[in-house]
């Protein structure tokens, strides 16, 4: 991660732009995990629409001149036309990226149970993409998902006198403040807490730029002290 801390980043600012556009077009993705980004390096300014290896559908809306951004598999998403019929009573996605409001969901429409309100909206919209988004994060830049099991998930989630990150998952980010205060601020067990996307990609382009110029600044200073440079 530390390497390539620049790149993994400005995967991620392109993967929020394409979340917000998606967005904007009233649809919601419901599974957003790193299997379902794909990354082409050798863009040429062009959106590559298409069809992958089974089928699966693709919507493809960011790219830079180093590489383009391709969102797939919308096999879970729902569309919608307006506020009234956002909300989605359905158990979509995959479990270990499910936010806190999928995740209870099946719980709070089951009748028998006293917490049942008919009175009360349930269901889940467009926030709970931007939970999920926070877990890309954590799983772009170590390779680990930053909640391992459902079990772990309920504990978690469930249970406000119990944090959300153990300093072992802190300890594999590097103890990044910046990343850290992110993954805080996106990972929030309400969602009416919750950051909209919006919200979320201006936040981070601050981050990016911070930690992109850190990261460049201390680039060259290695090099500048490498022992060829020393030597030469």
């Amino acid at each position: 991660m530390h390497e390539n801390l620049s790149l993994y980043l400005s995967i991620y600012r392109e993967i929020l732009k394409c979340f917000k556009t998606i967005h904007s077009h009233k649809v919601t993705h419901y599974d957003i995990k790193c299997d379902n980004i794909l990354i082409d390096f050798k863009a040429n300014g062009r959106e590559n629409n298409g069809t992958a290896a089974g089928g699966r559908e693709e919507y493809a809306v960011g790219y830079t001149d180093e590489f383009s951004i391709t969102v797939g598999d919308f096999g879970e998403c729902r569309m919608y036309s307006g506020d009234k019929d956002e909300f989605s009573s359905d158990n979509r996605g995959t479990a270990l990226i499910k936010s806190p409001e999928m995740l209870m969901l099946a719980i709070n429409t089951r009748k028998e149970l006293d917490r049942y309100d008919r009175r009360k909206r349930v269901g889940t919209n467009s926030l709970s993409d931007v939970w999920s988004l926070g877990c890309l994060l954590y799983e772009l830049l170590t390779g680990e998902n930053v909640f391992e099991s459902e079990e772990f998930i309920y504990l978690r989630l469930f249970n406000p006198n119990e944090p959300l990150f153990s300093q072992e998952k802190f300890d594999k980010i590097n103890n990044n403040v910046y990343l850290i205060d992110f993954l805080k601020y996106i990972l929030v067990r309400d969602m009416r807490m919750r950051p909209t996307i919006d919200n979320v990609l201006k936040r981070f382009e601050h981050v990016h730029a911070l930690l992109v110029a850190t990261s460049l600044a201390n680039s060259r200073f290695n090099r500048l002290m490498s022992p060829e440079s020393v030597i030469s």
